[in-house]
């Protein structure tokens, strides 16, 4: 079956003790009223049948790794929640992909009313708001690897001052990996057939970009995103495999074919 996956909402694995968030168990497929869910915390069961549960207000106790599952044989890999006891910190995905959105967010701690933000990318101001804590990019490509801080100023209520804090946290996106797919579908074609072959990057290529093609292996002379092959031959038979670097190579995908003749559909 599908290996379920536990998510938090909001998606941040660092929160600020005191802040509320939402676990649930996600396992693909549409959810169930009578199904049991069994949920782990650091390896204990934590008897909670539910698929999701909200904790109000984040404590030494529930920091961990949560794992979840329908079954006790087939759980989720751990995803851990941690807590800060920073006055302010910046929170990002746990995970950021060329071609994906990236939200970062400048995040006080609960009462702190955070005012006037400022994002900084390698210590250069990349944006300033009075009211919004959030920095958005929507598309982002290896370029947007590298350090980020932010500032923000936060009323303290004890005597009414303001004060001025700064937090960090630095971006390693990461490549997707490459897939070669052919069309028609590898699985019927036959000899003198046309094939196109493709090299699917997802959305973070440029339209320029010089694609490298291998062939069972060794280098081919193509560099464009597809290619066609008018009339499949023996010689074009093989494990075929691209990307936009020779670092970052797509799974081999085995182009075969067959002698045979296509029967005219009437």
């Amino acid at each position: 079956g599908v290996r379920p996956v536990v998510t938090l909402t909001p998606i941040w694995r660092e929160v600020i003790y005191q802040d509320p968030v939402t676990i649930t168990c996600d396992v693909g497929s549409p959810a169930q009223e009578e199904r049991k869910y069994y949920w782990y915390k650091d390896g204990e069961p934590m008897g909670r049948d539910q698929q999701s549960f909200r904790i109000d207000h984040v404590q030494e106790e529930h920091v961990g790794n949560y794992q979840c599952g329908t079954s006790t044989k087939n759980l989720s890999p751990p995803v851990t929640l941690t807590a800060s006891q920073e006055y302010l910190i910046l929170q990002r995905p746990p995970a950021i992909y060329e071609g994906d959105p990236l939200t970062l967010r400048c995040h006080s701690a609960y009462g702190f009313n955070g005012t006037n933000t400022t994002f900084y990318k390698e210590d250069k101001e990349i944006k300033f708001s009075v009211s919004d804590p959030e920095f958005h990019m929507d598309a982002i490509d290896g370029g947007a690897s590298g350090t980020y801080r932010c500032t923000q100023v936060l009323l303290h209520h004890s005597d009414l001052t303001y004060h001025t804090y700064s937090a960090n946290t630095s971006i390693s996106v990461q490549p997707v990996s490459p897939v070669v797919t052919f069309t028609p579908n590898s699985s019927d074609i036959l000899y003198q057939d046309p094939v196109t072959i493709t090299c699917d990057v997802g959305s973070a290529a440029p339209k320029k970009q010089r694609y490298y093609w291998y062939k069972d292996g060794k280098p081919i002379d193509k560099v464009k995103k597809s290619f066609r092959i008018d009339r499949v031959r023996k010689e074009h038979v093989g494990d075929y495999q691209c990307g936009t670097s020779t670092k970052n190579l797509s799974p081999p995908v085995t182009l075969t074919a067959r002698e045979g003749t296509r029967s005219s559909s009437s």
